[in-house]
């Protein structure tokens, strides 16, 4: 009878189990608990061959939160829980570059990616979170980073901009042009201009002006006392009014005369 009532027990339980399908495990747990507990009192009392019953296979299925039973949501929450690799890691979008050079050091660090500057870098995590380092003028930071495995790339930097300092670098030149062309139109066109005085083309240029004197009726014949004088003046004069015979002997036109003596003398004249 005991023999029995365990094959009978056993079957129950079994068609429980397929009734009750999200508690499989914990149903075939108790089966195999009482199966063990009954057969071997029933060999030693009956002395008969024992056939195990039929285990019907189900596959079990992950039960849902509400579906848990006490029991098991206790193990859930009293299991201990995996830490996390990266729990060493700050926290944030924005490291200190001790930390960087820390986690670098300890192989968290799986690539960094520079500004164009350099001034700056964004890092990626071995666990795939991203952060900004402000970097200072470490020259040993590329080492660091190399000896370390770290991927290291630069930013291109951002094409718009470029295309702005572009169109800018072309431009400014020809505004400044502009303006200076239009300053020296100005500065001709008024007061100073061409034959003025005070243009920017007049640079370096004389600002006396050559008034021509009326006929006075004064001739050579009226000056008398100075003969080396006269004679040099007269050559002058000679030159301006015929050039081409002087020019043909290689002589050049003076730049101008000395005339040296006491008052009254006729320089003037």
């Amino acid at each position: 009878w005991l023999t029995l009532c365990s094959l009978l027990t056993s079957l129950v339980l079994n068609f429980y189990c397929l009734l009750q399908h999200q508690k499989l495990q914990e149903s075939c747990t108790i089966a195999a608990l009482l199966f063990s507990s009954v057969a071997p009192q029933a060999l030693a009392v009956d002395n008969a061959p024992l056939t195990p019953p039929p285990v019907i296979e189900a596959q079990p299925t992950k039960p849902s939160p509400s579906n848990q039973s006490p029991f098991s949501q206790n193990l859930l929450l009293t299991a201990p829980k995996p830490q996390s690799q990266s729990s060493d890691l700050p926290e944030g979008s924005q490291w200190r570059y001790s930390e960087f050079l820390n986690a670098v050091k300890k192989g968290k660090v799986e690539r960094v990616r520079f500004s164009k500057d350099g001034s700056a870098l964004q890092l990626t995590a071995v666990d795939g979170r991203r952060a900004t380092v402000i970097v200072p003028n470490d020259p040993d930071l590329i080492d660091i980073l190399a000896m370390n495995g770290v991927d290291i790339s630069v930013s291109e930097g951002d094409s718009g901009n470029g295309l702005f300092n572009f169109i800018g670098n072309l431009l400014f030149p020809f505004l400044a042009f502009a303006g200076l062309f239009f300053l020296f139109r100005r500065a001709q066109g008024g007061p100073g201009g061409p034959g003025g005085l005070g243009g920017p083309m007049d640079f370096g240029r004389s600002k006396s002006k050559f008034q021509e004197v009326p006929e006075t009726g004064v001739t050579f014949s009226d000056v008398a006392g100075a003969d080396q004088a006269k004679l040099e003046l007269q050559e002058v004069v000679d030159f301006l009014k015929n050039p081409d015979k002087y020019t043909a002997l290689g002589a050049k036109i003076p730049k101008g005369c000395l005339l040296v003596g006491p008052p009254g003398t006729g320089k003037t004249l």
